[in-house]
């Protein structure tokens, strides 16, 4: 398969800005769980913390409300799990996954959400089923950015990091892809300056 000029036998996927735009989703359940300790969320810091984990985003933002990281990483939890039928799929996006379909190539996800945050958003745009294998931040010993997830996507694709496409979205995403040897495709969605973006293989306006 070649993929804006990348021969690749596989295609990953990151989720959060490039399967599903979930970011608006996120900002709104961070926004809701520490406006309970009186914190109101700018969407300029918030958009700091895109591509890592939930408890990376807790770690950062307990300290300024005094609670347990912990403790605010499931109360936003709630608050998504609440709200994540307003997340929609990107059209590009799905428009390459039929490709890719018909192509006969072998296609999965590779996210620092955790499982349950995959699985409610899979669901709530109909992906779930287009997409035969995922790894989760909570299925590996480290997340991105170090290459553990899309190495064990790659494997799950039954073929080697290097022989893989990766769609990624974040600076921390693509740098994860980079380690694991996979081939990066970033498409800018506007979140990152788009200099943010140069390791990657190819900067892209749609995947």
């Amino acid at each position: 398969m070649n993929l804006h000029g990348l021969e690749c036998d596989a295609v990953l996927f990151d989720c959060d800005g490039v399967l599903v735009d979930s970011e608006p989703v996120s900002l709104e359940a961070w926004s809701e769980a520490l406006a309970v300790y009186g914190y109101v969320l700018d969407a300029e810091v918030f958009a700091e913390s895109i591509g890592g984990t939930e408890a990376m985003v807790a770690n950062r933002f307990a300290p300024d409300v005094g609670v347990d990281p912990v403790v605010l990483e499931l109360e936003a939890q709630r608050a998504f799990q609440q709200i994540s039928s307003q997340a929609g799929a990107f059209g590009d996006t799905l428009a390459l996954i039929d490709r890719l379909e018909c192509a006969g190539v072998p296609i999965g996800v590779a996210t620092n959400g955790l499982r349950w945050r995959l699985d409610a958003l899979l669901g709530a745009v109909g992906l779930g089923r287009l997409l035969p294998f995922s790894v989760t931040a909570d299925e590996v010993e480290n997340p991105k950015p170090a290459p553990d997830l899309y190495l064990r996507a790659a494997s799950l694709a039954g073929t080697v990091a290097e022989r893989c496409v990766v769609i990624e979205d974040s600076p921390t995403g693509v740098a994860a892809a980079k380690a694991a040897g996979c081939l990066v495709v970033a498409v800018d969605r506007g979140v990152f300056d788009r200099r943010q973006l140069a390791g990657a293989d190819v900067v892209v306006d749609q995947v």
